[in-house]
């Protein structure tokens, strides 16, 4: 978990709060994309995945459904993660349209994301070889660890299958 919260501080404060979300929510990477301001309830420490950025060839975007029918949930986070993404939301402004976006307030590109903040955060905590989708799975390990079934596991993580919750 401690690396976790070094790469979260390494990566600052724009991407600090999505790194804490794709861990301890278990979200993938489309579903940060896509995320609204009113998709997160701080008080009940929940996020709410109910879409999906889709890049589209030539550029722009659009927003879908999640990439399963379980995509549809609520995701419960830890209560240590809302201090940081309340700050995150304060920053925003009433007017955000999305959670995340780049400087330009454009929506994030993974391609982007990777290159200026994903990989030189890495190398500030010694990391290499880890993607964002990594930590996905090291939050549903950490809710594993701490007693969900399988069944709880894939609700967490959007999954149709047993199978791929078991990875």
């Amino acid at each position: 978990m401690a690396q976790v919260y070094a790469l979260a501080d390494a990566i600052g404060p724009r991407y600090g709060a999505p790194v804490q979300l794709a861990t301890f929510a278990s979200l993938r990477w489309a579903e940060l994309a896509a995320l609204r301001p009113e998709d997160i309830d701080l008080d009940a420490c929940a996020v709410r995945a109910t879409r999906q950025i889709d890049y589209l060839t030539g550029g722009g975007h659009s927003f879908g459904p999640p990439k399963s029918k379980a995509g549809r949930r609520v995701i419960l986070f830890p209560d240590l993660v809302a201090p940081d993404l309340l700050k995150h939301l304060d920053r925003l402004g009433s007017s955000a349209l999305l959670v995340f976006t780049r400087p330009d307030g454009e929506p994030l590109r993974h391609s982007d994301f990777y290159r200026r903040a994903w990989m030189p955060a890495l190398e500030t905590v010694g990391l290499k070889g880890v993607h964002l989708h990594d930590l996905r799975h090291t939050g549903n390990q950490f809710s594993a660890d701490a007693g969900a079934n399988i069944r709880e596991l894939m609700e967490r993580m959007g999954l149709d299958s047993t199978r791929a919750a078991l990875i």
